[in-house]
């Protein structure tokens, strides 16, 4: 069985270190190191930090660790280059793993115990989110954790929760879900979420997906999305996001009720809107909820998106 753990990084050397020395103490049980490679993806090698940080650290890792660059930047262009490397260099299974965040150090295995026992086509892990003195209160209370019951399952089918922070991919899913010769579309280029696309149309293909547990990451957040702006734009992003989602995988009344139902959501957010400077979790909320519902708007109206 061969694993490759594969890391997109964008001009984030210090916590792409980080997270490789994290991987030191990744514990293999009964795996041959040989059978393991951690791939590193520079989406903006110009710099050549992350080439500077995998030579450092290569030869610390119980793993070989190799660096690729793809210089095309977008997280679909990224992932797209660690599938090619990764299926080049024979991979039975890829798993991937974002340069921000921090994994227990069994997450990895915990993820191929769940394969090995169920047989699924894809396991994912959970996250857990590392709070710290420095969040802001109203971050804290940010819609941005309102997840739910992760063991709930979307609109498409798929189990909420799954993301390519933490997952293990079959190499025959990645080779069935390629569109136009490609797993992750670059359609969503701009405000991602190219990896719910692939995990429906994976799910949609016939592929099984299974939860594992106990592989857990830690995920801490930048300083720069505990300001107001980072917080708003990534309820734009986010509201985006989910409408080219369901522009491509949803129904024409889908899509029409979503419209209908954002623009509903931003009368009452400007109606709300004097009452809550009292309140700055309440503020924050509203105006992360208009923000949302505007990207929304934004992805609906677009002229760019098509359907492959």
């Amino acid at each position: 069985m061969r694993v490759v753990v594969c890391i997109c990084t964008y001009k984030r050397s210090e916590l792409l270190e980080r997270l490789l020395s994290s991987l030191q103490h990744m514990q293999l049980g009964e795996l041959d190191p040989k059978d393991l490679l951690a791939l590193v993806v520079d989406n903006y090698p110009d710099d050549g930090r992350a080439r500077v940080v995998c030579e450092r650290v290569c030869g610390q890792l119980p793993v070989e660790l190799e660096y690729v660059e793809e210089s095309r930047q977008g997280r679909p262009f990224a992932r797209n280059r660690a599938v090619e490397e990764a299926l080049g260099r024979d991979a039975d299974f890829i798993a991937f793993i974002d340069d921000d965040d921090l994994p227990e150090p069994d997450w990895l295995l915990r993820l191929i115990e769940k394969q090995r026992e169920t047989q699924a086509d894809i396991v994912y892990g959970t996250e857990r989110q590392v709070g710290t003195a420095e969040w802001p209160a109203w971050f804290k209370q940010s819609p941005l954790f309102d997840t739910g019951d992760r063991e709930q399952y979307t609109k498409y089918g798929t189990p909420k929760g799954v993301s390519t922070y933490n997952v293990l991919i079959s190499r025959a899913v990645i080779e069935r879900a390629r569109t136009n010769g490609h797993v992750f579309s670059s359609e969503f280029a701009r405000f991602g979420g190219e990896d719910t696309d692939f995990f429906i149309r994976a799910a949609r293909s016939g592929a099984t997906l299974a939860r594992a547990e106990k592989s857990v990451i830690n995920r801490e957040y930048e300083p720069s999305r505990l300001t107001v702006r980072g917080s708003l734009q990534e309820a734009l992003r986010l509201g985006s996001s989910n409408m080219f989602l369901l522009r491509r995988h949803g129904t024409s009344a889908q899509i029409s009720y979503r419209r209908n139902k954002a623009l509903k959501k931003i009368a009452l957010g400007l109606v709300k809107l004097p009452l809550c400077p009292f309140s700055r979790v309440s503020l924050m909320r509203n105006l992360f909820s208009l923000s949302r519902e505007l990207g929304t708007l934004r992805a609906y109206y677009a002229r760019t998106y098509h359907k492959p």
